[in-house]
This record gives structure tokens, C-alpha cells and sequence, in this order.
């Protein structure tokens, strides 16, 4: 997950967006912040999206979202909301070019095993993973934290030339 940053450190693709403070919410002698929360409709994020889980002096708003694309290209764009959903890809990629207008806070709500994220045709004559080499195979995004995760099991414990597949 990430939230806003207090600053911008460089634009993101033109101009800077538009930085707002979150709202402090008087609740009756309880002060509170109100955050807002994008994120897809997962089973693991659903209860505090319901609101049945709550943390403490925080009024949470949860916007829910068909897609992560939608989400990733909304918030790195514009920062639309205080808390988002976000691959962790894809801000280290925003980071190491100096341009993450946010800041990520540690906390990993999907926890899945990544060598369940190939598949292949049957017919395609793969058997192991050192047959994708010379082959096509198709990724949603490079910087997806899933195919990065998948293309370092391949490299690291299959032996896997990634120089050898063509990516699309």
C-alpha cells in the first residue's frame, strides 16, 4: 500500500498534482482523520473496506475498484485518493527514477505463492521452464510485482535466460 506524500519530489509525466491534507473529523471529543482508501474487491481487504475492521482515529472512505489498472494509472497520475492499493513494482520503479510522489507504508495484503502465475497451452510442447526460451510470453505489465517476482524464479532457481524470451 501507499499513501500521499507531504510533497511532491519531481513531477510526474507533466505537472505535479494537486496535494491535499487530510480531513481531521471531530467525532464527538474524538478527533479523527479521514482517509480515503482505493482498492480492488479482494477477500483480504474486504472486511476494512466494509468496515468491519477498524483502526483506531481513523474515518475511513473506501473507494472500490473493478481493476488495479484503473487504480495504478488514477493514483500515480493524480494522487485522487489518500491510500492506495499499489504494486510494489511499480513504486519501486516510480522511486528509482526519482519520481514517486508517494510514500509506500508496509503493508503486503496479497500473499501469493508466484509459481502459480504461469500458465501455459497444453499443446505448446512446454515442459519445463527452460522450454520458454525461445518463446513468446506475454506479461500485463513489465513492472507488475507478480512478473517480477515470476521472472526472478525463472532466472534464479530454473536457469532461465530471460534474454531469451521474447516479453510482449
Amino acid at each position: 500500500m501507499t499513501a500521499r506524500a507531504g510533497h511532491v519530489q519531481k513531477p510526474t509525466h507533466g505537472l505535479a498534482p494537486q496535494l491535499r491534507s487530510p480531513t481531521i473529523v471531530d467525532t464527538g471529543g474524538a478527533a479523527s482523520v479521514h482517509l480515503t482508501l482505493a482498492v480492488c474487491d479482494y477477500e483480504h481487504v474486504r472486511e476494512i473496506a466494509q468496515g468491519l475492521v477498524r483502526a483506531d482515529g481513523i474515518t475511513l472512505t473506501p473507494l472500490i475498484f473493478p481493476s488495479i489498472e484503473e487504480i495504478t494509472f488514477r493514483f500515480t497520475k493524480s494522487l485522487e485518493w489518500d491510500v492506495s492499493e499499489l504494486s510494489f513494482g511499480k513504486y519501486i520503479s516510480l522511486t528509482s527514477q526519482g519520481i514517486a510522489p508517494m510514500v509506500a507504508i508496509p503493508v503486503f495484503p496479497s500473499r501469493v505463492h508466484r509459481h502459480s502465475a504461469i500458465y501455459v497451452r497444453g499443446e505448446a510442447g512446454i515442459k519445463t521452464a527452460k522450454d520458454l526460451e525461445g518463446r513468446a510470453v506475454g506479461v500485463p505489465e513489465w513492472a507488475q510485482t507478480a512478473g517480477i517476482y515470476v521472472r526472478g524464479f525463472l532466472a534464479e532457481e530454473e536457469g532461465v535466460d530471460l534474454a531469451e524470451i521474447s516479453w510482449l
